[in-house]
């Protein structure tokens, strides 16, 4: 069921570490923004695991294989959700959607207050109530579900 919040898109209060924000709709330009920072993890991770002393083919073979698992990767898709649903997912959500009425919100202060259980169940209520699901719902599965 549709909520007048969603069809506004209104944002609607929540409240993070005794601070409380207007949490904001993801736009599609979030989306894509927290799609490019899964897959740079990706490749971070591979850039790191990849020993200095390894042989150019090596490098090279690797880091392709990186960006080819990489961009399989969104936040529906891929290993996308499992990732988001880490602490690191969930503040990435939160500050994405906070930045637009909050513009000096930081991202590693979210991140801090998401080991906190009572925030985290804040941002689940919040997030569930500007789009209809709790954060680890893709839309597919839930008409799949509907029908």
């Amino acid at each position: 069921m549709t909520t007048a919040q969603q069809m506004t898109a209104a944002a609607v209060p929540i409240q993070i570490g005794g601070q409380e924000y207007m949490m904001s709709p993801l736009t599609d330009q979030d989306i894509s923004e927290i799609d490019e920072w899964l897959r740079a993890r990706v490749i971070r991770a591979a850039m790191q695991a990849i020993p200095g002393n390894a042989e150019p083919a090596i490098r090279d073979a690797a880091m392709a294989q990186a960006m080819r698992v990489a961009m399989t990767i969104s936040w529906v898709s891929g290993d996308g959700p499992k990732m988001m649903s880490s602490v690191d997912g969930i503040a990435r959500i939160l500050w994405q959607s906070l930045k637009h009425r909050h513009p000096k919100v930081v991202y590693e202060e979210l991140r801090a207050q998401m080991f906190d259980a009572g925030n985290v169940a804040e941002f689940n209520r919040g997030f569930k109530q500007v789009t209809g699901l709790s954060p680890d719902e893709k839309k597919g599965s839930r008409r799949r579900q509907e029908k």
